[in-house]
């Protein structure tokens, strides 16, 4: 059984942080100026401690850098600043790759499968996806619950949670349209819809075009359905009762996009783009694809905020910048 990463993304994030300030401010006593000699701190340019550590709030951060770099940069001598704004990017370009390190060590490093899920289209249900959970962890799944996200299409940014109740060991299916306690008819923006692919026709969403995207209808299909529905992905999560792993939660993350067999797999009757009446994934042939995700030990991962990869980018900028500047410099010296 593997061991839990102790090093969280705040963790990391903060210690970069924390690394970018002493050198911005060196101990609070010195900073290197343009010739490379050390500035000291008993002159009216002094740094005081108390500027050098920026608060530990993650989502303003950002903005704590910057005014941190304003109080510093005004007590500098016009002829040091050049060099307060390389320490500055060097901050950020530090800041930056702590963000990259933090989005590695969302997942980790070491999965833990219990169980699995299969997937497949039109198996025992026309037209309609299905999902097998195939428990083999040793004791029971409580709490099973499937959360549903569009990701593309018409039913983009829909989402829809499903209660699953409890999973016995072995296997068990789920089909689409008599998913508990959840909508199972096929009208427009329904994530847990019978015939699910089908569910705009006769809408404005349907696409005027009788090859269904230049490649033909699927067989059986016709442009009267030809919309692009979108896919969705599955957060899966449940409490294990008995055996091993008995009170461990247990989750799994897929989509048929980004699944377990590396490839896009079509359970849900839609071709890699959403789009639906495709020939080579509305096909009616009932083939289970085998495991499309693993059920690991843990919990789902969390998704980084947009503040995060906003400041990967400004760190990678300041790192040309940076990068920039010392080829220029190194231009100059040689003439």
């Amino acid at each position: 059984m593997s061991v839990k990463n102790p090093i969280t993304p705040g963790f990391l994030q903060l210690s970069m942080l924390a690394l970018a300030g002493r050198v911005l401010t060196r101990n609070g006593h010195a900073w290197t100026s343009d010739n490379g000699r050390a500035g000291h701190a008993a002159s009216s340019t002094s740094i005081p401690k108390r500027l050098a550590p920026p608060p530990p709030d993650l989502r303003g951060v950002q903005d704590s850098l910057f005014r941190l770099r304003s109080n510093i940069e005004h007590r500098l001598q016009p002829r040091q600043r050049w060099t307060m704004k390389n320490l500055f990017a060097s901050g950020l370009t530090a800041f930056a790759l702590a963000t990259v390190a933090s989005l590695a060590a969302v997942t980790p490093a070491e999965a833990v499968t219990v169980a699995t899920i299969s997937g497949c289209y039109d198996c025992g249900v026309f037209d309609t996806p299905s999902l097998i959970f195939n428990n083999t962890t040793g004791g029971t799944l409580t709490s099973a619950q499937m959360v549903l996200n569009g990701f593309q299409g018409q039913n983009n940014g829909l989402a829809a949670t499903v209660d699953l109740g409890t999973l016995s060991a072995g296997s068990t299916q789920f089909f689409w349209g008599t998913l508990p306690g959840v909508p199972s008819g096929t009208t427009p923006g329904n994530l847990t819809a019978y015939d699910y692919d089908d569910q705009y026709i006769n809408t404005s969403a349907i696409i005027n075009d009788p090859t269904c995207g230049g490649a033909g209808c699927a067989a059986g299909g016709g442009p009267q359905w030809y919309a692009q529905v979108g896919n969705f992905s599955v957060t899966f999560t449940a409490l294990v009762s008995g055996g091993t792993f008995n009170g461990q939660s247990v989750f799994s993350v897929f989509s048929p996009v980004t699944n377990a067999t590396g490839s896009f797999v079509g359970w849900e009757g839609l071709d890699p783009n959403g789009f639906s009446e495709s020939p080579a994934w509305d096909v009616h042939t009932g083939i289970v694809t085998g495991d499309l995700a693993n059920i690991d030990l843990g919990v789902p991962p969390p998704v980084p905020e947009p503040e995060s990869y906003a400041l990967m980018l400004a760190g990678f900028a300041a790192m040309g910048f940076v990068a920039r500047r010392r080829k220029v410099a190194g231009a100059r010296k040689a003439h």
